[in-house]
């Protein structure tokens, strides 16, 4: 008969044997979760973004009969300007599923010749100034898939846009003050998907639907009521690229 020594010794052993073989099954899968976490070690992030943002909604300028033999026709962004650039930056901090960062983003649109109204049966021609904003706002987003090397996540960021005031140069009359240097109200509802080629670095696309508010307008000039902005609605389209650390 084995001694009670024997017995918890061979018992001790099959555990062992148990343990080990349960820990060599799962060691992948153990693995792959302990590097997917790894990014979440890292708290801090620094992210840059850059792309082209098409305006789709909203005037510039809008439709004035109030000049005899003068028609002016309203202008739309997309109209004035084409697709605009952006380029960006956030700064900010891993909170569990979520992020909260600080966002800085410069956007610029050439400006372009286009037909703004007819004065006797003559088209008017004019060249708008370039747009230009500089924007400061504050978002949080909340990233799906967890752990995985495959982020989409969703998110929403607020703030002000400073646009830079906007000229009219109408050809063969001479430049026209139109919007005054504005600070405006901006929101957007971000969408995007990210890929983590490294533990500390992913890649990934961004869209999303942003908001700003009305231009500030000039008041005293013959255009007061042609210059008289909506708020308008662009689609980004943004490449990102984001250091964790």
């Amino acid at each position: 008969m084995k001694s009670p020594i024997t017995a918890l010794v061979l018992a001790f052993g099959l555990a062992s044997s148990l343990a080990g073989d349960s820990l060599f099954t799962s060691n992948s899968l153990g693995r792959s979760i302990l590097q997917a976490n790894d990014r979440l070690a890292r708290t801090w992030f620094l992210e840059v973004t850059g792309g082209p943002v098409a305006g789709v909604s909203g005037d510039l300028a809008r439709a004035n009969d109030e000049f005899p033999g003068i028609s002016l026709y309203s202008q739309d962004f997309e109209g004035l300007y084409g697709n605009a650039w952006l380029l960006g930056f956030r700064f900010g901090k891993h909170l569990g599923v979520y992020d909260a960062y600080f966002r800085f983003a410069y956007t610029q649109a050439d400006g372009r010749q286009d037909q703004i109204g007819t004065s006797g049966g003559t088209d008017i021609q004019a060249i708008f100034s370039d747009y230009t904003d500089f924007a400061l706002l504050g978002g949080v987003r909340r990233e799906f898939l967890q752990p995985s090397r495959l982020h989409p996540y969703l998110g929403f960021e607020t703030g002000v846009r400073f646009v830079d005031g906007i000229e009219m140069d109408v050809l063969e009359l001479g430049t026209l003050p139109i919007y005054d240097d504005s600070a405006v109200f901006s929101a957007e509802v971000t969408a995007g998907i990210s890929y983590d080629l490294t533990d500390a670095f992913r890649i990934g696309l961004e869209t999303g639907l942003r908001f700003q508010g009305s231009l500030e307008q000039i008041d005293g000039t013959v255009l007061e009521n042609y210059n008289s902005s909506d708020s308008l609605l662009f689609v980004p389209i943004l490449l990102t690229g984001t250091l964790n650390f």
